[in-house]
This record gives structure tokens, C-alpha cells and sequence, in this order.
């Protein structure tokens, strides 16, 4: 089964507090989540939650670290397999802080287990202006089709204009922007976007997952009989 894009929403609460909640449509089962989440707070993740009845999803969710830069920080996340068809993520900080956001990606025909095929994460300052002058830095993946979404804030300087090269255009633009494709073929990727008007200072995540093929679903397989 070949990955596909469901849905992508964001999140951009006013006021401060300790927890971000990022509200989707319904989960499909088997689907995976990459969420990207910002906070002006140097605060540590405690929880990262959905809402499935019965809370068949703990567990699953992985933090991929935190990105500072400009006293804004960020996390990148991703769950596999999610089931219960959840409605809503809930992201947990051990303080409150302003200036919260994030987008939340979910993908079909991914691998079940062990489906991260790299991820890239890069404080630019002072980049740009100019074609793909913002990015994550480039990760190498490893199998063709994988469903990769990169996501960009801004913390000071230009504007985040349009998606980068090979990306199409932006699906969110509302505290993150972000973008996502399906890459045709394994090899070099970087997110990235064009800059307009002065350089910019700003926080940039690149996750890629592998489709299900990767994990060994649907590939072709021979059978011998013993004489």
C-alpha cells in the first residue's frame, strides 16, 4: 500500500499555559501522526497524548528532542500505528509559556513499527532572502515512498513566502508554516522554503516515515515445495 496524506491542522491558542491541544478529524486506524509543537518557554515535554477511549495509544508517541534558537523553542513528534480514532493530540510542558503552536500531519499506508526513516531539525539566522534560503538540512532516507512533512516558524527578520523546491505550496500557514509530499524515489531530502524580504531568523523540522511496504507489507515472497 502506497502512503498518502489525510489531513493537516494547526494550532495557535492565545495566552500562556502548559499544554497545546491540536484538534483533527478522526484518526483513521493504522494511520501515523507528525506533529511539530513551539512554545517561548525553555520547558521540557512531560506527556504527549490523544484522546482515543481507553488510551490505546500510550506509548507510541516519540519526542524527537527540543530545537532553541531567538528564545523560542521546538519539538518534533511522530506516532505509529495509531488506533481508537482519536480526535484531538494534547502536548504537556512541565512550565507554561507564550507563544504557542503547532501542526499536526496524518499519513495512511505507513509502516506500523520501527517506520522513522530520518529526521533533521536546524536554527537558521540570518538566511536568506531567497529560493529555499530556509532549511532543516537534508536527511538521506532509505525507501522510496516515504511521507515526509516539514514544518518552519519565523522568530525574527524577513517573511516565510512559499513552500520550498519539489514541495508544491504550503498546506498551513498559521503559526507554523508547513508542507508535506510523498517522496517518489529514496535519496537526499531537505525541507526547505523561500524567504522574501530581509533575512530571517527561525526554526525548521524535517520528519520522514516509511510507507508500509518498507516494513515488509506487500512485498513479494516465493514458496517451494520440498521433493
Amino acid at each position: 500500500m502506497a502512503a498518502s496524506h489525510i489531513q493537516a491542522v494547526t494550532a495557535d491558542p492565545a495566552g500562556s499555559a502548559n499544554t497545546l491541544v491540536i484538534s483533527m478529524a478522526a484518526v483513521g486506524t493504522g494511520s501515523g501522526l507528525i506533529a511539530v509543537v513551539a512554545v517561548q518557554a525553555d520547558t521540557t515535554i512531560v506527556s504527549i497524548v490523544d484522546n482515543a477511549a481507553g488510551s490505546p495509544n500510550a506509548g507510541k508517541y516519540v519526542d524527537l528532542g527540543k530545537l532553541s534558537g531567538s528564545s523560542y523553542f521546538t519539538w518534533g513528534i511522530y506516532g505509529l500505528n495509531i488506533v481508537g480514532n482519536p480526535t484531538s493530540l494534547t502536548v504537556t510542558w512541565n512550565a507554561a509559556g507564550d507563544y504557542r503552536h503547532g501542526v499536526l500531519y496524518e499519513g495512511a499506508g505507513l509502516a506500523l513499527s520501527a517506520g522513522l526513516d530520518g529526521f533533521s531539525s536546524l536554527f537558521t539566522a540570518a538566511s536568506g532572502p531567497g529560493t529555499d534560503a530556509m532549511t532543516s538540512g537534508a536527511i538521506t532516507t532509505t525507501e522510496d515512498g516515504d511521507y515526509a512533512v516539514a514544518a518552519f516558524v519565523r522568530t525574527g527578520g524577513g517573511t516565510i513566502a512559499s513552500a520550498g523546491t519539489g514541495w508544491g505550496t504550503f498546506d498551513l500557514t498559521t503559526g507554523f508554516s508547513s508542507e508535506h509530499q510523498i517522496q517518489a524515489a529514496a535519496g537526499s531530502l531537505a525541507g526547505t522554503a523561500t524567504i522574501t524580504g530581509s533575512a530571517i531568523d527561525g526554526h525548521a523540522w524535517l520528519i520522514a516515515l516509511k510507507p508500509t511496504a518498507a516494513a515488509g507489507a506487500g512485498k513479494p515472497y516465493a514458496i517451494y515445495a520440498q521433493q
